[in-house]
């Protein structure tokens, strides 16, 4: 029955717990200082821990005390001993540890938004950096010999910090500050830190030898190596100026990133996040794209010849002056982007149709576009059974025309040649060719089927020639049916 009396005294509490601004300082220290009683349940923590929220414990002897759960959103710990105290899944928004000791602490689990850990001793602390969400500051902290392998320190503050014998193998310091930082002894294999604030020369140099993304010149020798970036976190990087080719940036975070200037011909960004990057006069042929989300991207005066950009979302970005010169846009969204003077845009009456209409009309479009590919392939198997009925009702009838016949042969030939050569040699340019052959050849067939039927109507012939006029008023509909599969087939190819 001992949950029975945890659960009614976690409701006594729900129902009596005082207000925050009630409760005075010293219970709140008794409580947490406590030591836990038996039957207390697992949740009690987390209701109290509501009420500790803008709590001072500054200056007390909190060493091993277990805030797991707990919120402590804007509590300060100013000048407190928590050496070994548990922070695990905590939430500690807004909380200040100025000159604590938190030596051996542990923070696996804890969300440490905007905390400021300014001149504490972290040292043997556990998961400290592993949630660091921003704003973090950590300005003269001692975190020497700790483990940042991995994690994202992008915008926190290391200055002045002591940072000796710690390990940023493959972590995130793109934004970060670490002016006056101690790197003594670091291993920072592959730690991505090219754009931080506060890194002298000196400390450049350092971070290089350690095996550090620190400076152009070890970035060129990263990407020399073959160092994979793929799935990286790099959102704000600078990496304008850099021949990049080849590289894959596939899965990465990289919005707001600058590549002015850098030669990426063959660079792969498949889903990659890139909102709000900078590619202004980047040289980027046979770049991929495909399913990257591009908003607002500044692709100004690049050079995106034959670029694929495949189901990316490239809306309010700028290719003025861009050279697109093969590049495909399938199903890709454009909506707003602009294409002022881009030499070889496959896209500026679909950019005049926006300015024109609107984004509704654009998206109405679209899904017209896609109901009609969707739909086409139907219709042309209804219309080709059609045309099969039609064929065999009519051709043992003597009456039947000789150049009837040779329209039906022609209309079945056609059906059959233009797809068989489009699957055979299976690329763009056998497909575009196949289509308007085909369409071209359907046309003709189609018109002056009709009419033949037409001027044999006129002549009484009518037993065999209604079944003809059937036969090419279905016609076209196959033709419909088989372009729309091509055309799918053009944007997989």
């Amino acid at each position: 029955m001992r949950w029975l009396s945890s659960l009614i005294l976690w409701l006594l509490l729900q129902a009596s717990a005082p207000l925050h601004a009630a409760i005075p300082r010293a219970d709140i220290v008794a409580y947490v200082t406590a030591e836990r009683a038996a039957e207390r349940v697992p949740d009690i923590t987390g209701h109290f821990g509501n009420d500790l929220w803008g709590s001072d414990f500054s200056k007390l002897n909190l060493a091993g005390v277990d805030f797991s759960h707990a919120d402590l959103g804007d509590c300060k710990f100013h000048d407190s001993d928590l050496r070994k105290s548990t922070f695990s899944s905590a939430h500690l928004y807004l909380a200040e540890f100025f000159d604590t000791d938190l030596r051996g602490a542990d923070f696996i689990g804890c969300s440490l938004d905007r905390c400021h850990f300014d001149r504490a001793d972290l040292r043997e602390s556990l998961g400290f950096g592993l949630d660091f969400v921003m704003g973090v500051t950590a300005k003269g902290a001692n975190l020497s010999g700790l483990s940042f392998a991995r994690c994202d320190l992008a915008s926190t503050d290391f200055s002045g910090a002591d940072l000796s014998r710690c390990d940023f193998t493959l972590a995130n310091g793109v934004g970060a500050k670490f002016t006056g930082a101690n790197w003594s002894g670091v291993m920072a294999k592959e730690f991505f830190v090219l754009g931080a604030r506060g890194l002298t020369q000196a400390d450049l140099d350092t971070l290089d030898q350690a095996g550090a993304i620190a400076s152009a010149t070890s970035m060129q020798a990263a990407v020399d190596r073959g160092v994979s970036f793929v799935g990286r976190k790099l959102d704000g990087a600078q990496l304008n100026d850099l021949n990049l080719e080849g590289v894959d940036f596939s899965d990465c975070d990289l919005r707001g990133a600058n590549f002015t200037n850098s030669k990426l011909k063959h660079a792969q960004f498949v889903r990659s996040e890139l909102a709000f990057a900078q590619f202004h006069h980047a040289s980027m042929q046979q770049a991929n794209f495909t399913e990257a989300h591009a908003h607002g991207v500044n692709f100004s005066h690049a050079d995106l010849t034959a670029a694929e950009f495949r189901h990316a979302n490239v809306s309010y970005a700028h290719f003025k002056g861009s050279q697109l010169t093969g590049a495909r846009f399938v199903r890709a969204k454009v909506e707003r982007s602009n294409f002022e003077s881009a030499v070889g845009s496959p896209t500026p009456p679909l950019a005049k149709l926006q300015e024109k209409s609107g984004y509704a009309v654009h998206q109405l479009r679209i899904q017209l576009l896609d109901a009609v590919l969707a739909i086409a392939p139907l219709l042309g198997l209804l219309a080709f059974i059609i045309m099969i009925i039609a064929a065999v009702a009519m051709w043992k009838n003597p009456a039947l025309h000789p150049w009837t016949k040779f329209l039906i042969l022609i209309s079945f030939v056609n059906l059959l040649a233009a797809p068989l050569l489009a699957v055979a040699v299976m690329s763009s340019a056998a497909i575009a060719v196949s289509l308007l052959a085909f369409l071209g050849t359907g046309s003709i067939v189609c018109t002056v089927g009709i009419l033949l039927g037409i001027s044999r109507l006129a002549q009484g012939q009518k037993k065999p020639e209604w079944p003809s006029i059937i036969f090419f008023a279905a016609s076209p509909f196959p033709g419909i049916g088989i372009g729309a599969v091509l055309l799918n087939a053009l944007a997989s190819v």
